[in-house]
């Protein structure tokens, strides 16, 4: 738990693998922005990102895939790895999230 309590350690950028035919994979690079939704319980967050792939051999392309690899051992050699980089201005919450003291 204390691990992450230390979020200087942490990029603000988010990533996901895709499979390397995938059409959403390719659609949201097309677009070059999308907007990531989470939900739980009564609170919704709306997150636009701008999108960007991590070529192979890049760090986040080699830590996002060894990760997924960790949990899903069948995963095959040839995937697509995307990058979301926030736009912190102009996310979203509801209900609204009191601000930090």
């Amino acid at each position: 738990g204390a691990y992450y309590q230390r979020s200087y350690e942490f990029s603000e950028r988010l990533t996901a693998l895709f499979a390397a035919d995938s059409e959403l994979a390719a659609e949201l690079v097309q677009a070059g922005r999308c907007e990531l939704a989470f939900e739980q319980f009564s609170q919704r967050y709306d997150l636009p990102c701008a999108v960007a792939e991590a070529a192979e051999g890049d760090p986040v392309f080699e830590a996002t895939y060894w990760h997924n690899h960790m949990f899903n051992p069948a995963l095959p050699g040839s995937v697509r790895v995307l990058g979301f980089a926030p736009d912190w201005a102009a996310a979203r919450a509801d209900p609204p999230v009191a601000p930090a003291p």
